[in-house]
């Protein structure tokens, strides 16, 4: 049954507003996972330090926090759906406020595992859902620049984020450290006011149907175009038929989930072997291998600025997630080879800026998949594909390494990130085939 538009109706999308919202969510994805990937190496050390315990158990904490965050994304799109992009912020924004003042009375390590490991996640995988699913409501034409604007939000709190952590842990206690960073989150609240999330748009919906022939392809785009110069209001689905439409496409969809797992196990493992592999298989110390990965995270953000300034113009954005994660793929494998600083700073490089443009773009090929009504959905599923990567890769190539060498585990490792670039190579295709038979 179709459902009436709802009141916000004579909203104008790449203007006025819209840019309102685009600086908010910007700003909170410093506060979500710029915050929690950010942190969590300055945590590791103020819970061991709080605790007196191991380094690898305090480490855990900050992995389930991440792992968290991703396996609750289909939660957090489910609620975004539901009750749409401002309630779902709220709940984020509550979630993080509460755990990180409620952390300030920590006293067991337990207390760490459930505020920060969980409910700060949980926290942070609402808002981060709810800062991404509303700009394909207020954006059409700016849509890519959005969407590689929040990323570098991203990768701002990456930055940011261990250095203010430090000074602040550094300078108070534990507990005055965290209430501290509680008053920062409060930012999400204020988003939460400012994102109303529009129920209709200028068109149709278009689904880009997974088919085998070429003609049918074709023949199904003419027939849309035609339904989108016909009627100019798309009405709002529900969870259920957006989960229909998706299964529509579902081999398409599949090469994207398999995709973001396997790259997301390679960007882990690496990040996980390298300084150990560099200073056990090469004359390099510590601080050289520590200055590969401090290139790395800068490269990165040079990746991603690329990204932002190339949103204006026309190309296959999947084709550019597939060279991206072709080149820190190769990348991984060649280090292995690298015995000289020079070499391996260059590969640190290469790494970073694929890696960067990587992440940046992957709002927005996500979005190439489906239409703004399913993107809530198809984007959470592909996050819990990446948090299955990760959460897996990491103990698989860890016991291969032992029983054999790290050198062996980062190969295996750039060996899967390949086949998750190739994983997109029949869209590609599909996408060339459709531009040039398309009238």
């Amino acid at each position: 049954m179709a459902r009436a538009p709802c009141l916000h109706a004579n909203h104008h999308k790449d203007e006025g507003y819209a840019w309102l919202v685009l600086v908010l969510s910007f700003l909170c994805h410093i506060l979500q996972t710029g915050f929690s990937f950010g942190i969590a190496g300055v945590l590791t050390i103020a819970h061991k330090e709080l605790f007196g315990i191991s380094v690898f158990l305090s480490s855990l904490i900050g992995t389930t926090n991440i792992t968290v965050i991703f396996l609750f994304a289909p939660v957090a799109a489910t609620l975004v759906k539901k009750s749409g992009c401002r309630i779902t912020q709220f709940i984020g924004g509550i979630f993080m406020i509460t755990s990180l003042a409620l952390s300030t009375l920590t006293t067991e390590v337990w207390h760490a595992f459930l505020l920060f490991g969980v409910l700060e996640a949980i926290g942070a995988s609402c808002t981060y859902s709810a800062c991404s699913q509303i700009l394909p409501f207020y954006f059409d034409k700016y849509k890519y620049l959005a969407f590689s604007m929040v990323v570098f939000g991203h990768y701002i709190g990456l930055t940011i984020w261990p250095i203010t952590g430090q000074y602040l842990f550094d300078t108070y206690s534990y507990s005055q450290a965290m209430g501290i960073l509680s008053v920062f989150h409060t930012l999400h609240l204020v988003a939460a006011i400012v994102f109303v999330s529009p129920k209709h748009t200028n068109s149709l919906p278009r689904i880009k149907p997974a088919v085998s022939e070429i003609s049918l392809l074709i023949e199904s785009r003419m027939i849309q175009n035609k339904e989108e110069q016909a009627d100019g209001v798309k009405m709002q689905t529900t969870l259920a038929e957006d989960c229909k439409i998706l299964l529509k496409s579902v081999k398409v969809i599949w090469l994207l989930l398999f995709n973001g797992l396997l790259w997301c196990a390679n960007n882990s493992v690496y990040t996980i072997l390298i300084n150990d592999y560099i200073v056990e298989n090469t004359y390099l110390t510590a601080d050289q291998a520590a200055l590969g990965v401090t290139i790395t995270g800068l490269t990165s953000i040079v990746g991603c600025l690329c990204v932002v300034l190339a949103s204006s113009f026309s190309f296959d954005r999947v084709l550019l997630h597939m060279s991206a994660v072709m080149i820190f793929a190769l990348s991984t494998i060649i280090v292995t080879f690298s015995t000289g600083e020079a070499f391996y700073y260059i590969l640190s490089g290469t790494y970073g800026i694929g890696i960067g443009i990587t992440l940046a773009n992957l709002l927005t090929v996500t979005s190439e998949f489906c239409e703004p009504e399913q993107l809530t959905m198809l984007f959470a599923l592909h996050l819990l594909a990446e948090g299955i990567g990760s959460a897996t890769a990491g103990p698989i190539t860890g016991y291969i390494s032992i029983n054999t060498s790290s050198q062996t585990g980062l190969i295996l490792c750039g060996v899967a990130g390949v086949a998750g670039s190739l994983c997109l190579l029949p869209v590609v295709i599909l996408n060339r085939r459709r531009t040039a038979y398309q009238p």
